[in-house]
């Protein structure tokens, strides 16, 4: 009888399980080297050393990353998971979830700005601004909202000029120039300029406009005449200026008439030891002269020419005579045979107003008029008429 033996291992499988925790996917390096990116069971089937067929267990838990993003819109600055941005701009941030997980967040942030202006303004009296009228130089605010819903402030740097009043007062002679007109009555006016503000300046004029006076006068004088100081020897109108009550100029004219004395002479011989002429008496030979009044009011000046048997012979020589005549400075006397022993000049009144022994006169200084030159040649005395131009 044969025996067979028989020699027998029995081997048992060995059934391994894995239970593995795994974000986003899971590579199975110990089971069949897959990768898994969702939870669930899944199964090795494989032959172990033992040529068994072994069936190993993955028990997958897989988690995911999550991925969000968000919109903010801020004025100035925003505030997110402890920091302050303050830019425009795309900011993450990355954290864990409750399993472990990466968690992205995105932020698309867009910062706005309060709007800021200043400007400076001059005005006049007042000025209107942001629907308020302000009448007094300072500073102003203004806050608002702008467009981008943030909170803004305009300042305003104000000065304001006001309007100057003025006053004039003047008194002026006939006329008054001001800002280019001409005013010749008494007036209140009033003009606008701008004054160094930029502003209207109102100045008002009280104007008092005082007038030139005009005279008269006439007068009729002998020979000369003084008026106002200066001395007149023609007939003329004159005019004088001076001052009236207003102060203005008061013009006076004069009509002047000037008269000249008139001279006459009368020749008397008489056997008469005496000679009786407007009740004087003469008893000598002689010129001899009287004042009268003429009908022009001047002097009438009559010279005699007395010759009585007693008294010193008065010859009349015709060949002596004066040249030039009339004359405005020198006069020689022309024709005498012999110098004289006395010459004199006497005026239409009988008045002496030069004597010497030269036969040359020099008048140049003597009033305008009519003279009597007296030459005394021994026993003889020479009349001659002299006319000052």
């Amino acid at each position: 009888m044969q025996v067979d033996t028989l020699h027998l291992t029995i081997h048992n499988p060995v059934h391994l399980s894995f239970t593995e925790t795994a974000y986003d996917s899971f590579i199975w390096a110990d089971g069949d080297g897959e990768t898994y990116n969702q939870s669930g069971t899944y199964y090795y089937i494989h032959s172990d050393d033992n040529g068994c067929t072994q069936v190993d267990t993955l028990f997958l838990t897989v988690y995911y990353s999550s991925s969000n993003e968000f919109a903010a819109t801020a004025c100035e600055s925003f505030f997110w998971d402890g920091i302050t941005y303050t830019e425009s701009g795309e900011y993450e941030r990355l954290y864990s979830d409750i399993h472990g997980a990466d968690s992205v967040v995105t932020l698309h942030l867009t910062i706005n700005h309060g709007t800021h202006n200043a400007e400076t303004v001059t005005s006049c009296e007042s000025y209107e601004w942001h629907g308020q009228t302000y009448t007094e130089s300072d500073t102003y605010t203004f806050a608002y909202e702008n467009a981008d819903g943030c909170e803004s402030v305009d300042t305003l740097h104000l000065t304001v000029n006001h309007t100057t009043y003025g006053d004039t007062t003047a008194v002026a002679c006939d006329s008054f120039e001001w800002y280019g007109e001409t005013l010749t009555e008494s007036t209140e006016w009033s003009r606008t300029i701008i004054n160094a503000a930029g502003c209207d300046s109102v100045v008002t004029l009280h104007l008092t406009v005082n007038h030139t006076t005009y005279g008269d006068t006439t007068a009729v004088a002998c020979e000369n005449f003084t008026w106002q100081g200066e001395a007149y020897s023609q007939s003329g109108d004159y005019t004088a200026y001076m001052s009236n009550q207003a102060g203005c100029d008061s013009v006076v004219t004069l009509h002047l008439t000037i008269n000249q004395p008139v001279a006459a002479e009368i020749t008397i011989e008489t056997s008469d030891s005496c000679y009786i002429w407007n009740g004087q008496s003469y008893c000598a030979s002689g010129d001899y002269v009287q004042t009268l009044t003429a009908e022009n009011g001047c002097d009438s000046v009559v010279t005699l020419h007395l010759t009585t048997s007693v008294g010193v012979d008065n010859h009349e020589v015709t060949a002596v005579y004066l040249a030039p005549n009339p004359t405005q400075n020198l006069s020689r006397i022309i024709g005498l045979d012999t110098d004289p022993v006395s010459v004199e000049l006497h005026d239409m009144r009988g008045k002496l107003v030069m004597k010497g022994t030269s036969t040359e006169l020099d008048v140049t200084t003597l009033p305008t008029g009519m003279y009597i030159v007296k030459v005394f040649t021994g026993n003889r005395i020479i009349n001659l008429k002299l006319i000052k131009q």
